[in-house]
């Protein structure tokens, strides 16, 4: 059998890794997975940095295509796939698949700082300064190094945690919205607007921040993409449970802090 064409470089718990692997599952896609450390560095590795200079996943090759952003590596798949059921629901609903997309890229940056102040941040601070400094260093988007330095100086308390916490805040509401009477974010149907957010609405869940939806219908779309087979070969069977533990133990002791913040 031959090897399959496409190349993915990713991360087990990456959100947006996830996603990737999610549509992948879904339009039954096969690929050599190359799973990366992060947090031993290999995203700065020289030869990754070749392929992605923002030293970050996912990375996708495609034959001789390299696609960075995990939006974009979504709508290749499905363009790649374009008769598939999911392609043909997306293409219908382009325009509304276009205002997630916006939204899941704004929503990444506000997941980032939450699970950066919740569970990595003490890490870092155990740290020498020099070896943070590297750390920050390392990353070549100023802008993402100085949002990682706020979180690690300043906390819950800092910049991008607040303007994160404003972002959940208006984004969730219209998760809610968009699923009243509907199965699906654009419809009945899943589009990939339904796999570019759920990774996110996850990773809340798996911090035991589920009150901020608690009942209703992002909770019942939440449930029922855990019941999609892609869940589990992309997710559930992938995430070390070692994993899926921290990010538990992580979000109850972050929760009196950030709970209350929400409206």
């Amino acid at each position: 059998m031959s090897e399959p064409e496409i190349t993915l470089y990713h991360s087990l718990t990456s959100v947006c890794s996830q996603k990737v692997r999610l549509t992948l599952a879904e339009l039954g896609l096969g690929f050599q997975s190359r799973v990366m450390d992060l947090k031993k560095g290999d995203q700065f590795a020289p030869d990754y940095l070749k392929l992605n200079p923002n030293a970050v996943v996912p990375t996708l090759i495609d034959g001789t295509q390299v696609v960075l952003n995990s939006n974009t590596i979504l709508q290749h798949l499905c363009a790649r796939n374009a008769a598939h059921p999911l392609s043909t629901a997306t293409v219908d609903r382009q325009e509304l698949c276009s205002q997630w997309f916006e939204r899941a890229d704004r929503l990444h940056v506000a997941i980032h700082a939450i699970t950066y102040v919740s569970v990595n941040r003490e890490k870092l601070l155990a740290l020498s300064p020099e070896q943070r400094e590297q750390r920050y260093q390392n990353i070549p988007d100023p802008v993402r190094s100085a949002r990682l330095r706020r979180i690690v100086d300043d906390g819950f308390e800092s910049a991008p945690v607040l303007a994160a916490l404003e972002t959940l805040n208006e984004i969730l509401p219209k998760l809610q919205t968009a699923l009243r009477g509907y199965r699906c974010l654009t419809g009945d149907r899943a589009t990939l607007a339904d796999f570019a957010m759920f990774p996110f609405v996850h990773r809340l869940h798996l911090l035991g921040f589920d009150p901020l939806w608690e009942e209703g219908n992002l909770a019942r779309w939440h449930g029922d993409m855990m019941q999609r087979p892609s869940f589990q070969t992309a997710i559930r069977t992938v995430v070390p449970a070692s994993a899926t533990d921290n990010f538990a133990a992580s979000g109850k002791a972050a929760w009196p802090q950030l709970g209350v913040r929400f409206n």
